[in-house]
């Protein structure tokens, strides 16, 4: 199983950097210390999980509703996420990260999504929300977690959403994400081992439901693939239905992926034998120093 990231504590639990990115662009500014950095892409992504439970606390819950969850899509700007952590993250259009095996490099057109908030408009009004509709997320309360929050909030308010934000303590949020009860949170995961099952399995299979599959996504199909692939040798093969699922659930609009995340590390020259990954941090056992001998 993968491991649930929290963006607290990097760069030692997966999912953080080593740079924070309110320092990124005065490092990178800085030929001193920009010739210092390496970066990585990183095997973790931070998304918005869209429960799509028929009902919430007793209440319908308009989620339910996939033209709902795509105008959230569509209302979703993932350059100004960018460009709110400093141009340090990456973004992402799918749940698994690009140098994961099983990567979809060109998704299907009805699992692909623009920032269109016409478009956006549109779908809530085919819903049946032309007067706009009241959600609610779960976050962290942290001050980098409410600065996405926020973000997303003023996003979904441009097509008529207002977002409720309920920013609780980690180990309270874990409980009500792992809970299924949560109808939108902000989620993150970063690789255990090499292969796409690690990230489409736990996360979308409906036996997975409610600890790691937290959106209570249930489609028959894409548990028959992920099923029939979990076990099968031919990599190849493996990775077309894994690239199947990865369309479906793209178009279910289950979630809204959100960016990838990237490892800076500033490295003196006379550091040696440090080097990046996209799983593993701080290679302490292999660092030598000596200021005498720079790379």
């Amino acid at each position: 199983m993968g491991a649930r990231s929290n963006r607290l504590l990097s760069p030692w639990v997966t999912g953080g950097n080593g740079i924070p990115t309110s320092s990124y662009p005065s490092i990178m500014g800085n030929p001193q210390y920009s010739k210092l950095v390496q970066k990585q892409a990183e095997n973790s992504v931070a998304y918005v999980g869209l429960n799509v439970s028929k009902t919430l606390d007793g209440k319908a819950n308009p989620l339910s509703n996939i033209d709902v969850r795509k105008a959230i899509e569509y209302a979703f700007n993932d350059q100004q996420i960018v460009k709110l952590n400093n141009g340090a993250v990456l973004p992402l259009n799918q749940p698994l990260p690009s140098g994961m095996p099983g990567y979809v490099q060109h998704l299907n057109s009805d699992a692909t999504y623009t920032f269109n908030l016409t478009k956006a408009k549109q779908l809530l009004k085919q819903a049946g929300y032309t007067h706009g509709l009241t959600l609610t997320l779960w976050d962290q309360n942290t001050p980098d977690a409410r600065k996405m929050d926020q973000a997303f909030q003023s996003m979904m308010q441009q097509i008529g959403i207002t977002v409720k934000i309920n920013e609780v303590s980690w180990s309270d949020f874990l409980a009500k994400e792992m809970s299924g009860d949560a109808q939108m949170f902000w989620g993150g995961w970063s690789q255990d081992f090499p292969d796409p099952s690690d990230f489409l399995n736990t996360l979308f299979n409906s036996n997975q439901r409610p600890q790691n599959n937290n959106t209570m996504y249930d489609n028959a199909q894409v548990d028959a693939w992920l099923n029939e692939a979990e076990y099968m040798t031919n990599q190849s093969q493996r990775n077309a239905l894994y690239g199947k699922v990865t369309n479906q659930v793209m178009a279910d609009a289950t979630w809204v992926p959100v960016y990838q995340f990237t490892g800076y590390y500033a490295v003196q020259s006379w550091v040696h034998g440090f080097y990046t990954s996209p799983v593993l941090f701080d290679p302490f056992q292999y660092i030598w120093i000596d200021q005498n001998h720079s790379s």
